[in-house]
């Protein structure tokens, strides 16, 4: 998706956000959804996808980065890591030692939790792949058609503005 409101805003094709991590990836998909002056509704789509899956990204590091288990006999997932250095402990993660160099830490979450947030993020997801395939067939047209507003004055071209700087 990236790709493709990259290429309309540019007016030519790219293949740049293929190496983005996580991380970088949803930072540029908010900067593309704030220049997407071309389709306030979908711009406004994009960026609520985006923000929901910002706020989930501490789940998606659990399951990355932290060994996890199911807990037999109850509703839970257990998460450990002992790598606290590299890490990013989330908030409220329980310390069996104040001591960070020789520690470990873990995290529980209930299975049902997990299953509410994965449902929240599936119609995120979806709704950003339907636009993206939309976009890939249309991607060039609509480039066209958005040059032509911005040389007619009709849109604005706006910055394109990467987690507070510009790219």
């Amino acid at each position: 998706m990236i790709n493709h409101l990259t290429h309309i805003r540019k007016g030519v094709p790219t293949e740049f956000a293929l190496k983005l991590n996580d991380k970088d990836a949803l930072d540029h998909l908010m900067a593309c959804a704030e220049t997407c002056t071309w389709n306030l509704d979908l711009a406004e789509g994009i960026r609520k996808a985006a923000e929901i899956l910002v706020q989930h990204r501490h789940l998606r590091h659990m399951f990355a980065h932290w060994a996890g288990r199911r807990v037999l006999g109850h509703d839970a997932l257990i998460f450990f890591t002992a790598s606290l250095s590299n890490q990013k402990i989330p908030m409220d993660a329980v310390k069996f030692e104040e001591n960070d160099e020789a520690n470990m830490q873990y995290g529980l979450m209930p299975v049902s939790n997990v299953r509410e947030e994965l449902k929240k993020l599936e119609g995120h997801v979806k709704y950003l792949a339907a636009m993206a395939a939309q976009l890939e067939a249309r991607a060039e047209q609509i480039a066209e058609q958005f040059a032509q507003d911005v040389a007619d004055g009709k849109l604005l071209l706006k910055p394109y503005n990467v987690g507070g700087g510009r790219a």
